[in-house]
Order: structure tokens, then C-alpha cells, then sequence
């Protein structure tokens, strides 16, 4: 059985989760999850920020309905209305406005428009799409290498065959919202997909080996809940200054291990303090003993290290 999970979040939050048939496209869920969203919090103003594969008229049309504001990229290619935002963008020729050292940004509006369209000029995008121009020149040049090849060993011979073997902005209806803040938003998204990926690699949330639905959205509401705490992590070790990814502070941990020896025919617990940043992520935590909790009486008797 394959399964969509859609996570809300707030601020770097993750506030809820969702659990769709496999076959749903990215687009249907928007809907239910803001129904959703409204029912159980009943927010009073919400900015929706989604990626371009949430985009859709009804979608929007929908969020307007809702009273829900929205800031959404949009696709670049093939999209009228991208093309007629950057049409607009030449024929004005407003100066760009900084949003910091490597970024800037110009405001569009287009007649009889009332949404507002933010064309982004970002370094980082830049340096990410030239990437992929070179993976993907890279992978064009070894197929054409191919076609070369099999033309000249006389295995491809039909025109027509040759021919097609080689052929294979943001926008918000937020009048309030000023640009910074909508890139800033917008670049929240980051933490979205990081959050995706902690679920899948950190949190190691899939394969999942159940048969029921519902173990299966169990296991996942666990998965959800442990990015939360990883979340929770982070928060803490940024407070205390502490310069370890939560990803790194959980391996660190590792090294905290406890033993339990027979001295002379009682039992005790000894915990190792584990590695230097083990001690500081304990210490980021507000933790004052690591030892595990006391047993029930008659057990062994537990005999906790302070940190």
C-alpha cells in the first residue's frame, strides 16, 4: 500500500499531519487540509505558503473563499502569466530592491489584477538551477553521444527516428505583506522539504511493514511526533549556542551508554557521561542526570550520574 503524508507547519513547526491514498495528486489535498486546519484551530489569519505543485485556480480560488491569504510560486515555463509578469517587469524598468546581500526583488502588478507578483532574483536559486543546467547538459551530451554512436555503426538510420530520439514568480493576494517578508516566507519552504527529508532518512519513517490502515497512520502520527521533538532539539541547542545540527546531536548521544555490574552480588547502574558534545547537547537540554528511571522496588539499585 502507498500512502501521501502532508505536513502542516507553522513557523518551522510541525503543527499537523495527514495521511492520503497514494494516488492522490499534491493539488487535492490542499482543500481538505485547510478544512482541516480550520475546524481544529480556528485560525483568524492565515498566509497558505506552497510550492508551485499546490498551485492550482480552484486552489486559489478556494483560499480566497476561505478568507485564507496566500503566497505561492508560480511555474516559470510555459505559463502565460509568468510571461506576462516578466513582460511587465522589462516594459517598467523599476530599479531592483534589495532584500539582503544576495538577493533582490521586484514588485509587478498587472492590470485589472488585484494579486501582486514578487519576481525574486536569488543567488542561491541560481546556483541550484545552474547546477542542474550542467547535470542535465551532461546527461543531453551523453545521449547525443549515443545517437552519434549508433548512427555511425549503422543502427540508426531513419531521419524521422534520429530526429525524435534527440528531441526529447511569486504571486500573493497579501496586501499587507511586505516583499522582505514574503521571501522570508517563501524561503520557509526550506524547512518544509528539510522536515520531508528528516522524516524519510533521520527519522528513517519508511518502509513501513504494517497491513492495516490504521497501524500504518499510526506509525506515521510516531514519525510526525519525533520530528517535533527534533525540532524541539534544534530550538535548544540554537538557545545554548551549541553548534551541532540536531541530526549531529542525536549521533552524539550515541555515545552515552549504560551498564548495569554485579559487585559482589549487587547489582548497580553505571552511565557514561558519553563524548564532549554528548555533555553539551545535555547540557543545552536543562538535564541534570542522565541515569534511567528508578526500577520498581526490588530491583536494582540505580545510581544516577550528574552531568
Amino acid at each position: 500500500m502507498q500512502v501521501v503524508v502532508g505536513v502542516v507547519m507553522a513557523n518551522g513547526w510541525p503543527i499537523a499531519h495527514h495521511v492520503f491514498p497514494g494516488n492522490t495528486a499534491d493539488r487535492a489535498t490542499l482543500q481538505a487540509v485547510v478544512d482541516d486546519l480550520d475546524k481544529r484551530f480556528g485560525l483568524r489569519r492565515v498566509v497558505l505558503v506552497a510550492d508551485r505543485g499546490m498551485v492550482s485556480p480552484d486552489n486559489l480560488e478556494f483560499l480566497s473563499e476561505r478568507k485564507f491569504r496566500y503566497l505561492v510560486g508560480m511555474a516559470g515555463r510555459r505559463n502565460r502569466e509568468a510571461a506576462a509578469v516578466l513582460a511587465a517587469l522589462r516594459e517598467e524598468g523599476t530599479a531592483w530592491q534589495a532584500v539582503d546581500e544576495e538577493n533582490r526583488l521586484q514588485e509587478v502588478r498587472l492590470p485589472g489584477q488585484p494579486v501582486r507578483y514578487l519576481v525574486v532574483e536569488s543567488a542561491e536559486r541560481k546556483a541550484y538551477e545552474q547546477l542542474l543546467r550542467e547535470k542535465s547538459m551532461g546527461r543531453a551530451s551523453a545521449a547525443l553521444e549515443r545517437i552519434e554512436r549508433a548512427v555511425a555503426e549503422g543502427r540508426l538510420k531513419d531521419p524521422a527516428k534520429i530526429g525524435a530520439r534527440a528531441g526529447r514568480v511569486l504571486k500573493t493576494d497579501d496586501a499587507d505583506m511586505t516583499a522582505d517578508d514574503a521571501v522570508e516566507a517563501y524561503k520557509q519552504l526550506a524547512t518544509v522539504e528539510a522536515g520531508f527529508r528528516d522524516l524519510k532518512d533521520v527519522i528513517d519513517m519508511r518502509p513501513i511493514w504494517h497491513k492495516t490502515e490504521r497501524r500504518i497512520c499510526a506509525h506515521i502520527f510516531v514519525a510526525t511526533l519525533a520530528l517535533f521533538l527534533k525540532r524541539t532539539l534544534r530550538r535548544h541547542l540554537d538557545r545554548a549556542g551549541v553548534n551541532l545540527s540536531a541530526t549531529d546531536a542525536l549521533a552524539a548521544l550515541r555515545s552515552i551508554g549504560v551498564d548495569e555490574l554485579d559487585l559482589d552480588g549487587e547489582p548497580h547502574t553505571v552511565v557514561s557521561s558519553g563524548s564532549r558534545d554528548a555533555r553539551r547537547v545535555v547540557k543545552a537540554l536543562g538535564l541534570r542526570e542522565i541515569a534511567p528511571p528508578e526500577r520498581s522496588p526490588g530491583g536494582p539499585k540505580r545510581e544516577p550520574m550528574a552531568v
